[in-house]
């Protein structure tokens, strides 16, 4: 018997259909490849950005730590111009200046000091006052309680400009000394009993042990022994302190006691 054979089967497009289902993987391969080589890129990017901001941040850690130790030095290389609070290096006293103008107006600023003196040869009282304009001294007298002009003086031995002047005092009885507070953090000095005896008054260098900023004057003290019984009485008188920059300071006795121990 005779077998029909159906040669019109669709054939060919099956082939179609297997030829576009390959082409079609290896487009999502490729583009799978693109993708994946894409991130990697990006990875490797973000990884070199990342290390050149580390060595970035270390750099400038590097450069702060010597600006510091660079600081430290300064301070440290005897000329008493800085000393260094926390991250900050003090260099100078302000010095208000002897003139300013704003708008139309031309200010003068003067800073006076009177200073009381008792000539225990005579028991008489005076004042000596002195008057500071852009750091320096432009004026010194010596004046009788009743305000009559003794004598004109000047104060000699200082080159720099004077932030403050005041009493640096300590004892019951004598005339104190006068300090002179400097730009640079140093300070002169003079005997206020030498106002009495000259009108041209030498300064002296005072030692000290920081950069000076500030004296406290008029501190009450009261002295007694470490064994006193509890009535037993002390000996009160005044003193006054040495303010430095890095918040410390120093007595008046505090400042003999390691002058004595040089």
């Amino acid at each position: 018997m005779e077998q029909n054979i159906d040669t019109g089967a669709p054939i060919i497009p099956v082939l179609e259909d297997k030829q576009k289902s390959n082409n079609v993987l290896k487009v999502a391969t490729v583009v799978a490849c693109i993708v994946a080589i894409c991130g990697i890129g990006f990875g490797v990017y973000g990884m070199m950005q990342s290390a050149q901001k580390d060595n970035q941040i270390s750099d400038l850690k590097v450069q702060i730590g010597s600006n510091e130790e660079k600081n430290v030095s300064d301070a440290n290389d005897g000329s008493q111009t800085a000393t260094t609070v926390g991250h900050e290096a003090r260099s100078q006293n302000p010095i208000i200046p002897a003139t300013t103008s704003e708008g139309d107006l031309v200010q003068t600023y003067t800073i006076t000091k009177k200073f009381h003196i008792y000539d225990y040869e005579t028991g008489k009282n005076y004042s000596l006052g002195l008057s500071l304009r852009g750091g320096s001294i432009v004026d010194c007298e010596l004046s009788s309680t009743e305000s009559v002009l003794q004598h004109e003086c000047s104060v000699l031995g200082i080159s720099g400009k004077i932030y403050k002047t005041d009493y640096l005092a300590h004892g019951q009885a004598g005339n104190p000394l006068i300090v002179f507070i400097m730009q640079d953090g140093t300070v002169r000095y003079f005997p206020l009993d030498d106002a009495l005896k000259t009108t041209d008054i030498s300064t002296k260098q005072l030692n000290v042990y920081g950069f000076v900023t500030d004296v406290i004057d008029e501190i009450g003290a009261f002295a007694k022994r470490k064994d006193a019984e509890e009535n037993e009485g002390g000996s009160g008188y005044v003193t006054s302190a040495l303010i430095y920059s890095d918040g410390t300071y120093d007595t008046y006795d505090s400042l003999l006691n390691k002058q004595r121990q040089e």
